[in-house]
């Protein structure tokens, strides 16, 4: 069957990483939002399009409480990884190593008790 011609549920998923920068009027650039999202696409080529479409909708302009334009604008898409099929419960979609923002000095042998912590929210609305 040709991709032109494959209905939504034969497409594949694709993990979407997009930079989106924040530019504020007169300031230098501080701050970018990383987002991920999950696309489908029948080839690498149409999942890297419905990113960028994506990521053209994360794009406003909106005047802040200081009186200056901020500007949100879709930079790049980092990342394009294709997800395994069918999807399964716990599969991975996004991994990046990071630096810590403070020095912390732990044990090598320190034990965690991530089961007692509430998660926090990523800021990404329920749909």
């Amino acid at each position: 069957m040709s991709s032109a011609h494959r209905d939504q549920t034969d497409l594949d998923w694709y993990a979407a990483a997009l930079r989106i920068v924040v530019l504020v009027e007169a300031e230098p650039v501080s701050r970018s939002v990383l987002q991920v999202h999950l696309v489908r696409g029948d080839d690498v080529d149409g999942a890297f399009g419905a990113a960028c479409a994506l990521g053209r909708a994360q794009e406003e302009v909106y005047t802040n409480h200081e009186g200056r334009l901020v500007r949100w604008a879709f930079e790049a898409v980092e990342t394009l990884d294709l997800l395994p099929s069918p999807l399964v419960d716990g599969v991975e979609v996004y991994s990046e190593p990071r630096a810590s923002d403070e020095v912390r000095h732990l044990a090598f042998d320190a034990e965690f008790s991530p089961e007692t912590t509430p998660p926090g929210q990523s800021g990404v609305p329920p749909t």
